[in-house]
């Protein structure tokens, strides 16, 4: 596959293989185009920053917190003029993104366990010898993966948290 991108004064030409890229470049002069620059230049995997797992899971959680803090100014500010306090409202709004997050890390936990039914193998068809493993599921994993789900609500939920124990209570009314 070839093409150019004509540039104000350079226009690059790629011509893309199957393990690099050739690279032309041509400078526009008075009398017209003239060879630049021409080289391979090595296909490699992106350098680009992908989010992990993880931290897609502390996002969405977040995104579900602020969500929830929003559908519900009008009981936070009732719950502020009733008296309830700032850190009341954080702690309850803080429990609910850590309950949150426990459900998740349960339900996770249901279907890795699941997981322990399968058994995955494969062949080296060279020595024709097979590789067999299969997932089993400890107490320690268990116990790291709740305890890293209820990080995830932690992490997801404080900043909305937060913001829901911050609200005036003029404001959280006026916004009902």
């Amino acid at each position: 596959m070839s093409f150019a991108v004509p540039f104000h004064r350079v226009s690059i030409g790629l011509d893309i293989g199957s393990s690099s890229v050739k690279a032309v470049a041509l400078r526009k002069r008075r009398a017209g185009w003239s060879l630049a620059a021409w080289g391979d230049v090595p296909i490699e995997p992106a350098q680009g920053r992908e989010a992990s797992a993880p931290e897609s899971a502390v996002i969405g959680a977040a995104i579900t917190m602020y969500a929830s803090v929003a559908s519900r100014t009008a009981e936070i500010g009732t719950l502020r003029a009733l008296g309830f306090s700032r850190g009341a409202i954080l702690t309850a709004f803080l429990g609910e993104a850590l309950l949150l997050g426990l459900l998740g890390g349960v339900v996770g936990l249901i279907g890795a366990s699941m997981m322990q039914a399968l058994s995955i193998s494969t062949t080296n068809f060279q020595t024709f010898a097979e590789i067999a493993f299969s997932f089993t599921l400890t107490p320690g994993i268990v116990a790291i993966s709740l305890a890293f789900s209820l990080a995830m609500g932690f992490v997801g939920g404080f900043l909305p948290a937060a913001r829901a124990a911050q609200m005036k209570i003029v404001d959280a009314l006026r916004a009902a």
